[in-house]
């Protein structure tokens, strides 16, 4: 069923321009990156092409013609970028299609995984100094390193994330709040009602239609 006040309005189109060569070779970087910390290739493309989109939010259709993949993909990717809380779908008024735009303090939630994945590793790792094989020449050594270093990492992380948060929300008490800025600075896609009053666009998760 259509939502209230779209019915009669066209999909938005895609955007007559997609990514410059420069910045296609940027995005392919981002691909490699999320890959090597084992996360699916086309996650980080399409990271990388919200980060220097303009403008910000992206439909599902237009990554897939400027990343050139296919619905599938991308609609299975941005849904993983969405739970890890690095991306965040909105919607605006009279516009049926959903629109995706990284989420604002993504960049902390990297801290984030990195400290869970600390804490995942060393557990695992104080399980295999019980097991280890106490015949194995320096077995023990190379276990107890790999200790060491993830109780580092789990231990100094968490400050890391704590002096990052301040600095942001230092830096943040000097612009406007983002959902104040967002109605000013992000113009509806064409297509979208444009004459009724556009209060806050949402960015409640959606199930994919």
């Amino acid at each position: 069923m259509p939502r209230q006040g779209a019915s009669h309005r066209k999909e938005s189109p895609l955007n007559a321009e997609g990514p410059s060569a420069q910045q296609l070779n940027v995005i392919e970087e981002f691909g490699h990156i999320f890959e090597a910390h084992g996360i699916p290739r086309m996650a980080g493309r399409i990271l990388g092409r919200l980060m220097m989109c303009d403008p910000p939010h992206q439909s599902l259709a237009q990554l897939g013609e400027h990343l050139q993949a296919s619905k599938g993909s991308v609609s299975t990717m941005t849904r993983l970028l969405i739970q890890r809380s690095m991306a965040e779908r909105i919607t605006f008024p009279g516009d049926r299609q959903d629109y995706v735009r990284v989420r604002s303090g993504s960049a902390g939630e990297l801290f984030r995984d990195l400290a869970r994945h600390a804490e995942l590793q060393s557990r695992l790792l104080e399980r295999a100094l019980e097991v280890v094989d106490s015949t194995s020449e320096g077995g023990d050594a190379r276990v107890r390193e790999a200790l060491d270093f993830f109780c580092f990492m789990r231990e100094e992380v968490p400050t890391l994330l704590e002096r990052w948060e301040a600095r942001d929300s230092t830096r943040h008490s000097a612009t406007a709040h983002p959902s104040e800025a967002t109605a000013s600075h992000h113009p509806l896609p064409t297509g979208a009602n444009t004459d009724a009053p556009a209060p806050p666009i949402s960015t409640e998760p959606k199930e994919d239609r």
